[in-house]
């Protein structure tokens, strides 16, 4: 294994010393990790990020990697015509490995990106999951996670065993809209349940947005359509899909913990949950405020998955760009943001931050 894709993983109690100490730093510095065309999730693993990047000359998507050392690498996979949705992790032998899927009808990614917005995955069909090693490559289909009576999604893997949406295309009603979560490995067809957030209806709206697995215990940021957020807005009757995301805690068998909660536009500011992550036994979270016109700054939350202990911090101040993805390496928080001034292609750039910040 080369050094780049996967370094040893710092002793858990360091992390959450480092962790400890960067709470109490008002501001967190950023290095940039790379820039790019289009709204792009990126996902670590050790010290190597794993994102997507844009082909003009194709108007194809290639997953690149970058390590500690800066320099990008191109995954010996095929394209795609949609942005990956990407999560990095290690397979049952300890590997640095890239989950994601494949779909036949790609979802609709583009309105997303200007709006600031997660694409959303659970408008594609005909998705399949996939896994390649960061490494070397070639990819290989999760068959036994993929059924073709259904539509898989948005996986995240750890040590083996991978979390991920389905939606049951081929069911009526809300049934075949709204997506569940289940937990299984690879190359086992045993899958559980694993429960999320409440469902209204039938709508697309309602999917997870972000997820990421340790062991057994999901970390997820669960998005859906309700009128609590109108209320919570002051009874803005402008807000035509008042949508709440919130950010969860579970495993299978049992109840989600509730985390925390943010609604487009309500009377405290705060604009979304954007992104969820693992660091040394703790989840942490980044939430999107609105602190000006059409200004936007952002604040990073760290439980402790065991004491439930949190601490909430100032993380980056994005001026008029979004904030769309969050993940950890071993030593930092990644971010990704985009900024869109209506242009096309937008402008995507991918930054850390230490956990112990300057």
């Amino acid at each position: 294994m080369s050094s780049w894709a996967f370094r040893v993983m710092l002793p858990t109690a360091i992390i959450c010393a480092l962790l400890l100490a960067a709470a109490s730093s008002a501001s967190a510095a950023f290095t940039e990790i790379a820039q790019t065309t289009h709204s792009s999730k990126a996902s670590a693993v050790g010290s190597a990020v794993v994102f997507s990047r844009y082909d003009a000359s194709t108007r194809r998507f290639r997953l690149v990697v970058v390590a500690r050392d800066g320099v990008p690498r191109v995954l010996p996979i095929p394209s795609r015509t949609a942005p990956f949705d990407v999560d990095a992790g290690t397979d049952s032998d300890g590997h640095a490995v890239a989950v994601y899927s494949r779909c036949t009808r790609e979802p609709e990614w583009r309105n997303a990106q200007f709006q600031g917005e997660t694409i959303n995955y659970n408008r594609a069909s005909g998705c399949d999951l996939y896994m390649a090693r960061l490494t070397s490559g070639p990819e290989r289909r999760l068959a036994n996670l993929s059924m073709g009576s259904a539509s898989e999604f948005l996986p995240t893997i750890s040590k083996g065993r991978v979390a991920f949406a389905r939606r049951y295309t081929s069911r009526r009603g809300a049934a075949g809209v709204n997506p569940k979560i289940y937990l299984g490995s690879v190359g086992s067809t045993l899958v559980r349940l694993v429960r999320a957030g409440a469902q209204n209806g039938a709508s697309s709206a309602t999917r997870p947005i972000s997820m990421d697995l340790s062991g057994r215990q999901l970390a997820l940021v669960w998005s859906r359509e309700t009128d609590s957020c109108r209320k919570s807005s002051g009874g803005d009757n402008s807000l035509n899909q008042p949508v709440a995301t919130t950010a969860y805690l579970t495993t299978p068998g049992a109840a989600p913990r509730q985390m925390s909660t943010a609604c487009t536009w309500d009377q405290e500011g705060k604009m979304s949950i954007a992104g969820i992550a693992w660091a040394g036994g703790r989840v942490i979270f980044a939430t999107q405020h609105v602190v000006g016109d059409g200004q936007f700054g952002s604040t990073v939350t760290t439980i402790d998955s065991a004491s439930r202990e949190s601490s909430t911090r100032e993380l980056l101040s994005t001026g008029d760009a979004f904030l769309r993805y969050l993940t950890t390496t071993n030593t930092g928080i990644v971010v990704t943001t985009t900024m869109t001034h209506g242009r096309d292609p937008v402008r995507t750039t991918i930054s850390e931050t230490p956990f112990l910040a300057p």
